[in-house]
């Protein structure tokens, strides 16, 4: 399926006020992209704020999928499977020597 397919199941999906609104913005859909992930984090480098907020929400939404996961298979993040931490390999080595 191609991206003006999608972009117009998107229209299709939405009510008829958003819709429109929506199909005479969706052109620009590859520059709005590049000004979020790319030109905002910059021009907020230069100002001295954080505005990359893209990034930090695709950061949280990534770590509490990898910790379902993580959940549901019984394992945790950060240990090995003998129990040890990562942090804790001096100690995994003084037990075993």
């Amino acid at each position: 399926m191609n991206r003006r397919k999608k972009l117009r199941i998107v229209v299709g999906l939405l009510p008829n006020v958003l819709a429109k609104k929506f199909a005479r913005v969706e052109r620009y859909g590859l520059m709005i992209l590049i000004g979020l992930l790319i030109v905002l984090p910059l021009l907020g480098a230069q100002l001295g704020m954080n505005l990359n907020f893209v990034s930090q929400l695709i950061s949280v939404t990534a770590n509490a999928v990898i910790q379902t996961i993580l959940r549901l298979t019984g394992n945790t993040l950060g240990e090995t499977a003998d129990g040890f931490r990562n942090a804790d390999k001096s100690e995994r080595n003084r037990i075993t020597c």
